[in-house]
C-alpha cells in the first residue's frame, strides 16, 4: 500500500476520540482464550489491522469471534488435541506467539508458523519466550518454519528473563496462570499493557501479583478462568504521537479518553522539560496539548524500559524535535535497530542524522524539505514518516505504508486534521 502525504495550510484546533490500546487490545485477544466462557472486550480498536489479522488467528484456531463497533466477544474453541497455524496467518502480526502461552496447556500439541510485524533489523529474536517455556515445563522445537510447543509437566520454579521483554512476560504469564504450581517471574516488563492483562487474569480468576520495584511476578496456577466484561485501556502511544503533532504544526490537539495520566508520564515530563505546555482534565478523561502557545528547546532522550521513555515514541519524537530551538539528541537501548528511519526522513532533506547510535535532530536552523518516495520500516517508524513528509508543500509517497494502519485507528481521518493525505491507487 502506498500512501500521498503534503503539507495542510491553516490548521484549526483538533479532537480526537481516543480508541483502545493496539498493544494491550492483541495480548487481551489471545488470554481470552484461556477462559471457559464467552469473554467481551470494549473501547477495542476495531479498524487496526493487526486487530484483524488476530481475529483471523483465532477464527481459523476454531475461537468463536463476534465483533461489533468497539466491541468483540470471543469463545475459546473446545478441547482439540493438536492444532497447527501456517505462517500465512502468524506472519501478519508478531502477537501470535501469544498462542504458544495461551494454548499450550490446553491443546496436546500446538505448532506455529514464525510471526510476523515490526522488523527493526533483520528478526526481532523470540528465543527468550522459547527458553521461558522450556524452563516452565514444556517442550519446545523450531526450525526455520515452524514453532511447536507440548506441555510436559507444571513445574514450581523460578525463571529470570534475561531483558524485561513485554512479549515474554505476557507470554510466560499466559502459559503459568493454568496449573497446580507456583512460578516466578524475575526481571519482568511493567509497561502498562504487562499489567493490563495480569489485571485482566485476575479478574477471570487468577492469582497474578507484581511486585514493582523488584520486577517481580508470583502466579499461582488455577484450575480455570471465567468469562469476563473487560475494557481495554487507552492507547499510551496514540496520545504522544497527537501530542508531537500538536507541537510540530503549532496547533492545540485535545485528546479524550484518557483517564489517567500515569502511563505517559516520562514523555509527558520530556515535554515540560522542553517547554511545551499542556493539561490535564482528568474529571473530563482528556487532554490538551497547547502546541499553539509552546516554544521547544532542544532535549536528550534516552529510550528505555517502562516507566522510562518508550522505544514506540522516539521515532515520533525525533521528528516533532525539529521545531525545537537547538540541537536535540536521542537514544534508544530498547531497539537500537530502529533507524531506518533517519535514512528515509533524509530523501525529504530533514535535518537528521544518526552517528554511533545517536540520532540528532537540528531544529531551529532553515530548511527547505523536498518531494520524496519513502517506505515505512515499522509502525512508528512509519508515523515519523508520514509526519516528516507532512511539512513537505510537495506531495511525497510513501510505501509499506499498511505498516501504520497496523496501529492507529482512523488514520486518515485522523491524519487530516494535519496534513493531505489519501491512499494511492495508482490510477
Amino acid at each position: 500500500m502506498q500512501i500521498k502525504v503534503s503539507k495542510r495550510h491553516h490548521l484549526q484546533q483538533v479532537n480526537i476520540q481516543l480508541s483502545g490500546a493496539k498493544n494491550a487490545l492483541l495480548h487481551l485477544l489471545f488470554a481470552s482464550l484461556l477462559t471457559e466462557d464467552t469473554t467481551t472486550l470494549t473501547n477495542v480498536p476495531s479498524s487496526l489491522r493487526d486487530y484483524h489479522a488476530v481475529c483471523d488467528i483465532l477464527l481459523a484456531i476454531g475461537a468463536r469471534v463476534n465483533s461489533m463497533d468497539d466491541i468483540v466477544a470471543i469463545t475459546a474453541p473446545q478441547k482439540i488435541s493438536q492444532i497447527d497455524v501456517s505462517s500465512s496467518y502468524t506472519r501478519r502480526t508478531r502477537t501470535s506467539l501469544m498462542l504458544l502461552g495461551a494454548l499450550a496447556k490446553k491443546v496436546g500439541i500446538l505448532s506455529i508458523g514464525h510471526p510476523g510485524g515490526c522488523s527493526f533489523s533483520e528478526q526481532r529474536p523470540f528465543d527468550i519466550h522459547l527458553h521461558g517455556f522450556e524452563a516452565l515445563g514444556a517442550r519446545v522445537t523450531y526450525d526455520d518454519y515452524h514453532i511447536t510447543i507440548e506441555h510436559i509437566a507444571d513445574k514450581e520454579v523460578e525463571h529470570t528473563l534475561r531483558y524485561p521483554s513485554v512479549g515474554a512476560s505476557i507470554n510466560l504469564m499466559l502459559y503459568a496462570v493454568l496449573g497446580s504450581r507456583e512460578v516466578t517471574l524475575h526481571n519482568i516488563a511493567l509497561e502498562p499493557e504487562v499489567i493490563e492483562v495480569a489485571s485482566f487474569l485476575n479478574y477471570a480468576g487468577a492469582q497474578i501479583k507484581i511486585d514493582h520495584h523488584q520486577r517481580i511476578m508470583s502466579i499461582k496456577g488455577v484450575e480455570r478462568l471465567s468469562g469476563v466484561n473487560f475494557r481495554v485501556m487507552y492507547d499510551r502511544i496514540q496520545t504522544m504521537t497527537y501530542a508531537a503533532l500538536a507541537y510540530l504544526h503549532k496547533l492545540d490537539v485535545c485528546v479524550e479518553g484518557v483517564n489517567t495520566k500515569e502511563y505517559i508520564a516520562k514523555p509527558l515530563q520530556v515535554l515540560k522539560e522542553m517547554g511545551a505546555k499542556w493539561r490535564f482534565e482528568p474529571d473530563k478523561n482528556r487532554i490538551y496539548f497547547q502546541g499553539s502557545k509552546s516554544v521547544l528547546k532542544p532535549t536528550r532522550i534516552t529510550a528505555m524500559p517502562y516507566p522510562e521513555f518508550a522505544t514506540d515514541l522516539q521515532p515520533v519524537f525525533a521528528v516533532m524535535c525539529i521545531q525545537a530551538q537547538g540541537v536535540s539528541e536521542i537514544t534508544d537501548t530498547v531497539y537500537p535497530e530502529r533507524i531506518k528511519y533517519v535514512d528515509e526522513l533524509r530523501k525529504l532533506n530533514f535535518p537528521i542524522e544518526c552517528q554511533q547510535g545517536k540520532i540528532r535532530i537540528f531544529g531551529g536552523e532553515p530548511y527547505t524539505l523536498h518531494a520524496a518516495t519513502m517506505k515505512s520500516y515499522d509502525l512508528r517508524a512509519g508515523m515519523a514518516v508520514v509526519m516528516g513528509a507532512s511539512l513537505s508543500d510537495q506531495v511525497c509517497t510513501i510505501s509499506s505504508a499498511e505498516q501504520v494502519f497496523r496501529g492507529y485507528e482512523n488514520l486518515l481521518e485522523n491524519m487530516t486534521h494535519f496534513m493531505h493525505i489519501s491512499i494511492d491507487t495508482g490510477e
